[in-house]
């Protein structure tokens, strides 16, 4: 009896392995849009500070200097969001490609549509011409193999 209670250990932490590391993809997207907005307002402020520099609205030099150091400040600021977006879209990119290397296609398509474009398993199911339990039995095995191949400890 050992033995299988150990094999289903190992397959549930390589699921679970898996869920983690899919998950960064999920956590990454939202980083992205989440910079993309505030990047927009620093734009849009920056573009406010220049619009009075240039119309002469800044009466004396310390006005002036405080609006060009405000101006340094995004800039600094827009240079560390575009550093955490562009490490967002590598994690992206990096999951992606972990996918398009399983070796069942079915297990690509269903991770694919699941944990990238965020479609639920019955719709997946429903495309697949498939049962629900069908699917989930088939997401569960994707996941097994994703994390026996990407997984912590199991490469």
């Amino acid at each position: 009896m050992e033995p299988m209670t150990f094999d289903f250990d190992i397959r549930n932490d390589m699921r679970e392995s898996a869920r983690e590391d899919l998950g960064r993809y999920r956590h990454a997207k939202k980083d992205i849009a989440h910079i993309e907005l505030i990047l927009t307002q620093l734009r849009e402020d920056a573009q406010k500070v220049t619009h009075a520099m240039n119309e002469d609205r800044l009466p004396d030099l310390s006005d002036r200097n405080r609006t060009e150091d405000a101006m340094v400040r995004f800039a600094d600021k827009a240079i560390e969001l575009s550093e955490k977006q562009k490490d967002a879209e590598r994690i992206c990119e990096e999951v992606k490609l972990k996918i398009g290397r399983l070796q069942n296609p079915q297990h690509r398509r269903i991770l694919l549509s699941h944990w990238i474009y965020g479609i639920e398993l019955q719709k997946i199911a429903d495309a697949e011409e498939c049962s629900y339990s069908a699917i989930r039995g088939h997401h569960q095995t994707a996941l097994e193999e994703y994390g026996k191949l990407f997984g912590a400890g199991w490469r």
